[in-house]
């Protein structure tokens, strides 16, 4: 009898490693615009330099924080395995017997997925929006879940932090950021003038803050 085997390729990111990268990303350039001697014959010295350091950032905040994850379905067994890093490694082989797996936590969106919740604990697989880049199997992965097993659990980040107790607090610190920002927005048009660059950011980072309202109003009435 053939064995029947399934292979997906994810890619996956770490927050920490992301939030680290950003740091230094910001520091970085700093840096070198204020320790490169301004007196240097070469044209645009410092400016060359700073622009191989950025395109070094970048390529190292990928490099550290997006890691593949080919995943083999064999026997009734995922099999979890991470392509090797020159540093951050994480366990190589993990594998997962087709039972071992309760449930499926998604993104705020409900389109990415964030866990694999198992009968032992979880399992941390923040996958990345596929691109020209990075092209994913993540949908592929997750409906073969799906149709593997019947009783599988999918929630959201909200459910996740609903169940903690978390959502009601988050809940209200949102509704004091719809009530402060458009303040802050009319303050700072009397004191001194809006550009309309700032109106069009502003009013966008508005319109996700009422949408989560709603999301995490229905969430903590159990509407869906």
């Amino acid at each position: 009898m053939v064995k029947k085997i399934k292979t997906f390729n994810l890619f996956v990111y770490k927050d920490r490693r992301m939030l680290l990268s950003a740091i230094l990303f910001i520091i970085c350039p700093l840096f070198i615009i204020f320790t490169i001697p301004p007196r240097i014959d070469i044209p645009y010295f410092r400016w060359i330099i700073l622009l191989f350091l950025i395109i070094g950032l970048i390529l190292a905040l990928i490099y550290f924080t997006v890691s593949k994850v080919t995943v083999t379905f064999e026997d009734k067994k995922f099999i979890f395995e991470w392509k090797k890093k020159f540093i951050f490694n994480k366990k190589k082989i993990l594998i997962l017997s087709i039972s071992d797996i309760t449930g499926i936590v998604l993104n705020d969106q409900g389109e990415r997925i964030q866990m694999i919740l198992t009968r032992d604990g979880k399992l941390a697989m923040k996958c990345l929006k596929p691109n020209f880049i990075f092209k994913s199997d993540e949908q592929q992965f997750f409906s073969f879940l799906r149709n593997k097993i019947k009783k599988l659990e999918v929630k959201d980040i909200w459910d996740v932090w609903k169940e903690k107790g978390h959502l009601i607090w988050i809940f209200r610190i949102n509704t004091v950021g719809l009530i402060l920002l458009p303040l802050i927005v009319i303050i700072f048009g009397i004191i001194r003038e809006v550009r309309p660059l700032n109106v069009v950011m502003l009013s966008s980072v508005f319109l996700r803050l009422v949408g989560y309202q709603f999301i995490m109003r229905r969430k903590i009435k159990g509407d869906y």
